[in-house]
C-alpha cells in the first residue's frame, strides 16, 4: 500500500504480507491511523517519509526484512500497544526513528530488536517521549547516551543506544 500525499486515511485491520517492497508507504502524508494489522515479511512493515500526525496503534508487525517501523524526516508519529518480532535481525531496527521530532512510544513490546534514534540535531533525541511501557526482550527499555563499548547491565537486558554526546532520551 501506497499513500503519496494524503490526509485523514485509515487503515484498519489490514494484511501487507511477503511484499518485496514497504508493507505500507507513507509520504507527505498526514493525519494517517494504522490500525490493528497485520505486516508480515515485507522490506519495511511499515516506513513513513516526511509525514505528520501517523498513528500506529495495536499493531503486529513480524518477521520484516528491514525496519520494523521506519520513520524518517517526520514529526508527531504515535506508535503505542504494538507487538514487534524478529524484525530486521542483523539489518535494521524494529522502530527506527531518524532525522524526526515529537515521536510519542508507549507499551509496545519488542523480541528480536529494539528501538533506533538516530539525527543531525538535538531534538532529534530530545524531542521524543517514550515511556518505560516498551519491553524489549521483557525487559523495560534503556538509553545510554555518550558512551562507546557499552555492554549492559546484565546478560539479556534490553541495550539500546543513542549515538554520540547528546543527552539521553529517558
Amino acid at each position: 500500500f501506497y499513500a503519496y500525499d494524503v490526509s485523514n486515511l485509515t487503515f484498519a485491520n489490514v494484511t501487507a504480507a511477503t511484499s518485496p517492497g514497504d508493507g505500507i508507504l507513507l509520504e507527505s502524508s498526514h493525519d494517517v491511523l494504522v490500525d490493528a494489522s497485520n505486516l508480515t515479511a515485507n522490506l519495511a512493515g511499515v516506513e513513513i517519509l516526511a509525514s505528520s500526525n501517523v498513528s500506529l496503534v495495536a499493531n503486529n508487525v513480524t518477521l520484516n526484512a528491514g525496519d520494523g517501523v521506519a520513520v524518517a524526516s517526520s514529526t508527531a508519529v504515535l506508535v503505542q500497544g504494538n507487538t514487534f518480532w524478529y524484525d530486521a535481525v542483523g539489518r535494521g531496527y524494529a522502530l527506527d526513528v531518524v532525522s524526526s521530532t515529537n515521536a510519542t512510544i508507549l507499551g509496545n513490546r519488542f523480541t528480536g530488536s529494539g528501538i533506533y534514534l538516530d539525527g543531525s540535531a538535538p531534538e532529534d533525541y530530545a524531542s521524543h517521549t517514550i515511556t518505560a511501557d516498551n519491553l524489549v526482550s521483557g525487559f523495560p527499555v534503556l538509553y545510554v547516551a555518550g558512551e562507546t563499548g557499552f555492554t549492559g547491565l546484565n546478560s539479556g537486558s534490553a541495550r539500546e543506544k543513542s549515538a554520540g554526546s547528546l543527552p539521553p532520551v529517558l
